[in-house]
């Protein structure tokens, strides 16, 4: 007897062939070898395998649906903008412009950060931080990098620091830490600068164990940069120590006769891969005995350091670093010690570098300590040189320190001669130091420690003569002159109490000029 439509099994409906619809399995399936998988189902009720045959078509559509949205999501990040990071220092373009990069790279600009930044827990335990935390402290860095010493080329290092490919920084750690330190120093947050303590013990540990030839000058950055944070934080052995440190490893690998045919280097450096490493190589050198020359003229330490570098000099004045990176410049060997030859002919020729200039000017000024017969050569220079606004503005607290220091310098100079010309002279330097000080943008929040010894240099004008003005008959002219001089010296005062509230060096000046204000009686 056949069976009704619909009885057969599964298997056999699906062949299309004869079922007997014996059970518990047909004879057809089980001469086929899967009677256990014989079923048989009525047209009221849906089957197991029907069930599992639908499950893995709605999975199957899940999968392409969650495919789809992945695919989605990566078009999305990669249309998705960079967060912005700052560049610190000097460079405005990528060394690799075709480079993937893990950051949109931006000019340096001052802003404030968040009173409450976001950090993960734990950030500072690695040597290496977090990126948003490295980021966070680099922005924080980069606007006053420039004015602590940083010359290396910013876009280069930035892309060091930050591999596109997330791997670990290229750069040695010596220079990692101590950039991490700056940050948290100038950050002005609690939660970032309860850590600066054991941040610093970091950097002078990682300091003193990098020693790699070929990282040479990212070490030498790192110890200018300490140098110039204790100097900040009123440390000044320690501020010599690792600047005396910076002169040696330069001197050793001689990049004071970078570019010349003179020799005598402890150990050669290998040839620079490109224009933008050289230039990074001759600033490096630069930059030290920029450090160097405004200790000897703010601190009036005449050094034997200084004298015999002059002597020993033969690299070249260094250029922009839009130069280095077009790659179009080119040195001619230096016959002669480049800062002698400077000093014996101290015409501007030529060289618009900030850094060249503030290097010149510093020479002249440590000459003036030593020597008093710069002061008409040093009139003659000055009235060459460009004024302020020809800078770009992230580098106008440069050209403030460079022109404070030569007043500075005029100061000392003519101090020591009790003549109406030479006290004439003190106060026209230090009026021009308190003028400079208008030059300061309002959202400046750190300056260079250096300006405190010059600040106080022009205090140390002001004073006497408010002193001297109170003593004589009161005429419509004494007057007028002293509310001059009281309003420059509050200038300086004001400047120096904003600036010195995290200064050492600052605050220590500010204690002396107050002293000598009630020594002289004066009243603002």
């Amino acid at each position: 007897m056949s069976l009704p439509r619909g009885r057969a099994c599964l298997d056999c409906r699906r062949r299309k062939v004869k079922c007997d619809g014996a059970a518990p399995a047909c004879s057809r399936c089980v001469a086929a070898g899967h009677g256990s998988d014989c079923e048989y189902t009525d047209t009221d009720s849906v089957s197991r395998i029907k069930i599992l045959e639908d499950n893995i078509v709605n999975l199957e559509a899940k999968i392409a649906r969650l495919e789809h949205e992945q695919s989605k999501s990566t078009r999305n990040a990669h249309s998705r903008p960079l967060p912005d990071i700052q560049i610190p220092g000097r460079g405005v373009v990528s060394p690799n412009p075709s480079a993937k990069t893990t950051f949109r790279l931006v000019p340096a600009t001052l802003h404030s950060i968040s009173s409450h930044p976001d950090l993960p827990p734990d950030w500072w335990i690695k040597p290496v931080l977090p990126l948003e935390v490295a980021r966070l402290l680099i922005d924080i860095f980069a606007p006053h990098a420039f004015n602590y010493g940083f010359f290396l080329h910013g876009p280069r290092f930035l892309q060091h620091m930050f591999p596109p490919d997330n791997s670990s920084p290229s750069l040695p750690l010596s220079l990692i830490s101590v950039v991490y330190l700056w940050g948290i120093h100038l950050s002005g947050h609690h939660s970032l600068m309860a850590h600066e303590e054991s941040f610093l013990n970091r950097a002078i540990m990682n300091v003193l164990k990098s020693q790699q030839p070929h990282h040479i000058v990212p070490n030498i950055q790192a110890e200018v940069l300490l140098a110039h944070y204790f100097l900040r934080k009123g440390k000044f052995n320690s501020a010599m120590h690792h600047l005396n440190s910076a002169i040696s490893h330069s001197v050793a690998c001689g990049l004071h006769q970078l570019g010349s045919q003179h020799t005598g280097a402890n150990f050669a450096l290998p040839p620079p891969s490109d224009s933008l490493e050289f230039g990074e190589r001759l600033d490096a050198f630069w930059a030290i005995v920029l450090f160097h020359k405004s200790w000897v003229v703010a601190l009036q330490w005449p050094s034997r350091i200084s004298t015999i570098l002059d002597d020993m000099i033969y690299a070249p004045f260094p250029l922009e670093m839009s130069y280095y990176e077009s790659g179009s410049f080119k040195f001619l060997p230096q016959k002669e010690p480049t800062l002698r030859q400077f000093l014996d002919y101290p015409e501007n020729d030529g060289v618009t570098s900030d850094l060249a200039v503030s290097v010149q000017l510093l020479s002249i000024s440590d000459e003036i300590i030593q020597f008093h017969t710069f002061d008409r050569r040093l009139s003659d220079f000055i009235k060459t040189l460009p004024p302020i606004e020809s800078y770009p503005e992230r580098f106008r607290h440069s050209w403030l320190v460079s022109n404070s220091s030569v007043q500075a310098a005029i100061i000392q100079l003519h101090s020591a001669m009790n003549e109406p010309k030479s006290r004439e002279k003190c106060l026209q330097a230090a009026e021009k130091i308190g003028l400079m000080i208008h030059t300061i943008p309002h959202e400046l929040e750190h300056v260079n420690p250096i300006l405190g010894t010059m600040w106080f240099a022009a205090c140390r004008v002001f004073i006497p003569v408010l002193s001297q003005l109170a003593k004589v008959p009161v005429t419509e002219e004494t007057v007028i002159e002293t509310a001059r001089i009281k309003v420059l010296l509050k200038t300086v005062l004001e400047a120096m109490t904003t600036y010195g509230t995290d200064c050492a060096l600052m605050y220590s000046r500010l204690g002396h000029a107050m002293e000598l204000c009630q020594e002289h009686e004066i009243q603002l």
